[in-house]
């Protein structure tokens, strides 16, 4: 890996036989010569996926992880995450329509690009109330958590880190694409009718 070199992750989900994908990038912040693929997907399911899971019902289920840099297509890995699985179990056997979604937004410094959006589907019937979010819904501290886990670097190896960032839309892999910002969080997990199933 090399400094500031800029990772995305495919993350292919499955609720049922509907597949989703949800894409992350991140910017390596230091460099050691090894390949960088591999420690993110690890980084990615040990703090990002492992609060994921505990928004989500237990349907959704996390096939693989594949993670490239985008200048150095070779610096890849594709794994099955060890938190695949969402761990919010039925109540009643009622879930939300597949394209309800939790849609977090993000935050950056300047006005410079638009915004960007991530959205989750896996909600469950009891945790909609007049088309908002209830307040009483159990994962509310976990969709809080994962809120500061997406918009926070991920730690790695003693110093180095993985920043979030958002590329220019329109990068061709092998060569070094354009980043529009870095996110400094995300925030407002409302409700979406639109589930992320592309870059």
């Amino acid at each position: 890996m090399a400094l500031g070199e800029i990772y995305v992750i495919k993350m292919h989900t499955l609720m049922f036989a509907e597949e989703m994908l949800n894409v992350f990038c991140y910017e390596q912040s230091m460099s050691d010569g090894t390949p960088g693929a591999p420690k993110l997907n690890v980084a990615f399911d040990s703090v990002v996926l492992l609060e994921w899971i505990n928004t989500v019902h237990t349907s959704i289920d996390i096939t693989a992880l594949e993670t490239f840099a985008i200048a150095n297509p070779v610096d890849f890995d594709s794994v099955t995450p060890t938190n695949s699985q969402g761990t919010r179990p039925f109540v009643g056997g009622n879930r939300a329509p597949s394209w309800v979604a939790f849609s977090y937004k993000s935050n950056r410094a300047g006005a410079g690009t638009r915004s960007s959006y991530k959205r989750f589907a896996g909600i469950l019937d009891e945790d909609v109330n007049a088309n908002s979010l209830d307040s009483s819904f159990e994962g509310l501290a976990a969709v809080a958590n994962l809120q500061d886990r997406l918009g926070n670097s991920i730690a790695f190896d003693g110093g180095n880190a993985f920043v979030p960032v958002q590329t220019k839309s329109g990068w061709i892999v092998g060569f070094p694409p354009v980043k529009n910002f870095n996110i400094t969080s995300w925030q407002n997990a409302l409700l979406s009718s639109q589930v992320s199933r592309k870059p």
